[in-house]
């Protein structure tokens, strides 16, 4: 699997946040029972990951293809990426308790603040441009 560099930034950066928001939570519970938040975090920022996968090969592909193929392939991408967030959270809501739901709903948010962080952090490439 080939990503773009960009990618793989954010997707250590999903790793990154996955990491803090799993230390927030075991400061704030200070017992055993931060675990249905950390498994929402993860179950979160695995479909995080899979997310920024689906979107570096749709932007790969419709790049590729002709005019029709971008319109349709883009909207099916998207419309599938909306679809699996709902089924992580009804899951997670219905078979987790409330911090479950909280831990994904971080950890799906870890990917518009992984993008987000990307322009205010410096990486080597933009260094080496220099």
């Amino acid at each position: 699997m080939k990503l773009s560099p960009m990618a793989k930034k954010i997707a250590g950066m999903i790793c990154v946040l996955a990491l803090v928001f799993i230390l927030i939570s075991v400061v704030f519970f200070r017992s055993w029972d931060f675990w249905p938040f950390a498994v929402g975090v993860l179950m979160g920022a695995v479909f995080s990951l899979s997310r920024i996968i689906s979107l570096d090969r749709a932007v790969d592909k419709a790049i590729e293809q002709g005019e029709a193929f971008k319109k349709n392939s883009t909207l099916l991408h998207y419309f599938l990426r909306f679809v699996l967030a709902a089924l992580i959270l009804l899951l997670t809501a219905i078979f987790g308790d409330p911090s479950m739901l909280w831990g994904a709903g971080a950890g799906i948010l870890t990917l518009p603040l992984a993008a987000f962080s990307m322009k205010f952090f410096k990486h080597g490439d933009e260094h080496d441009a220099e």
